[in-house]
Parts: C-alpha cells; structure tokens; sequence
C-alpha cells in the first residue's frame, strides 16, 4: 500500500512538472520575441546614427547579442563581403535557417515570426537610409504586436497548463489504482 501512494505522488508530481515545463515554455518565447524586438531596434539605431552599410552594423551588434545570432551575424558579414549585396539575402534566408532551425524550435517561433527574422537579411536591398530603417521599425512595431499578444495570453495557458498537469497526474493516478 505504502508503495502505490508512493508511485501516486510520483505520477502527480512528474504531471505537475510537465504542467510547469509548459508554463516555462511559454515564458521562454515571450523573452525571445522580447529579445528579438530589441535586436530591431540595435539594428535600426545603429544604420540611423552611424549611417553605416547593414553588413558593418551586424558586425557591431554582434558582439552585444547572445548566441547563436551573434555568430549568425559573424558570418552574415563574411559572406556578404564574399558574396556581395546580390546574392547575400537567399544566403542569409538558407544559413539561418540552417543552423538555427533547432533554436527556433526550442524558442517555439511561429513560422511567421520566423519568417520575420529571416527577412532580415535582404535589409541589404535598400539604397535609401529612410527605406532601410523605416523597414526595420515597421518590422520592430510587428514584434511589439506579437509581445502584446504573448503577454496576454501567458497567463491563462500557464494557469491551464499547470491544472492540466495536476489534473491529468490525479487522472493517471485513478486509472493506474
């Protein structure tokens, strides 16, 4: 009997866990979309007042970002001095999604927040400064929006995910005794 409550405690916790990892989840992505937002806005300030070309300004922001973008943006500025402005946004679009398709899936990015970021690289495009920043801000103000919906939804998943979690644990239990 002693062993039955045991393993009863145990299947409700592990549940309970996976209603919290789920809420972890969910906090997780709302950081990154928060980070990703402010990546914007270092990339717009820097074009807008060093006036430098984009590939110069990615290898400034580099080196005040988090992994695995700053290395991104590392090799985003060798290959463009490769490669030159006409082919660098397909390879951009086929190196991120490469090598960061495993972070973006652990992040939970939609395909279109994903296809936002991957946009990023045909930034190169622009002759005009007004276009190029105008473009990033208006791509800012997008990730600002997907905040605000992040931020109100959390709070109900979260709470759902851990009710699930004890629920679905207490469920187990019943149908295992």
């Amino acid at each position: 009997m002693l062993l039955k409550a045991a393993g009863a405690v145990l299947v409700v916790a592990a549940c309970s866990g996976l209603g919290l990892g789920y809420g972890r989840s969910l906090n997780q992505h709302l950081e990154e979309l928060r980070f990703l937002r402010e990546l914007y806005r270092m990339i717009w300030g820097e074009i807008e007042y060093t006036r430098e070309p984009f590939p110069e300004v990615m290898l400034a922001v580099s080196s005040r970002i988090k992994e695995p973008y700053a290395s991104l943006f590392v090799q985003a500025h060798r290959a463009f001095e490769e490669q030159g402005s006409l082919r660098f946004p397909e390879w951009f679009r086929s190196y991120a999604s490469r090598t960061l398709e495993a972070y973006r899936k652990e992040k939970r990015l939609s395909k279109e927040e994903w296809e936002l970021f991957l946009s990023l690289g045909s930034q190169t495009g622009y002759l005009d400064l007004r276009m190029q920043t105008g473009m990033l801000k208006l791509s800012g103000e997008r990730w600002e929006s997907w905040i605000r919906d992040a931020e109100e939804k959390i709070g109900p998943k979260r709470r759902i995910g851990s009710c699930l979690g004890v629920l679905g644990g207490v469920f187990l239990t019943i149908l295992l005794l």
